[in-house]
């Protein structure tokens, strides 16, 4: 894994055809941080950012589909100094927070994937080197809305 910023995650996921990995529930904001804290116990970029509007997290992209789920760290986020991207703390255990989206950090991309055996069962895989190699870490029997 390698820190890039917020832009260069959104680069680099869109040019492996997926996103930046985006929670939408407590259980998947599990998985993604204890997948990166198996590797490194460092900041995290969520898919959210409220570049176009205060206040308002969008998912980067066509549509800037909103975001719906929250795990701010008490008073957070704080828009302290122009912060416009959604991170996982590592000093807050994991829980969000707002900064700068230009200071280097760790990326997970998302992308949905069909399991070659059952075409009905929707498998998510939320991890992928820089090269574009996803690994064989997924989210299994849970259904990312």
């Amino acid at each position: 894994m390698e820190r890039m910023t917020f832009d260069d995650a959104v680069i680099t996921c869109t040019d492996m055809r997926s996103r930046v990995a985006v929670p939408t529930s407590l259980q998947e904001q599990i998985f993604i941080w204890e997948l990166v804290n198996a590797v490194d116990s460092e900041a995290v970029y969520i898919g959210c950012t409220d570049k176009e509007e205060e206040g308002k997290w969008l998912q980067p992209g066509d549509g800037g589909e909103e975001c719906s789920f929250f795990n701010w760290y008490p008073g957070e986020p704080n828009n302290a100094g122009g912060e416009d991207c959604a991170f996982m703390n590592p000093d807050f255990n994991g829980r969000w927070s707002d900064n700068t989206c230009i200071w280097p950090k760790y990326v997970v991309c998302q992308r949905p994937a069909v399991a070659p055996t059952d075409p009905q069962i929707r498998l998510h895989c939320l991890q992928a080197d820089t090269n574009g190699h996803f690994a064989s870490h997924c989210l299994t029997g849970h259904v990312i809305e």
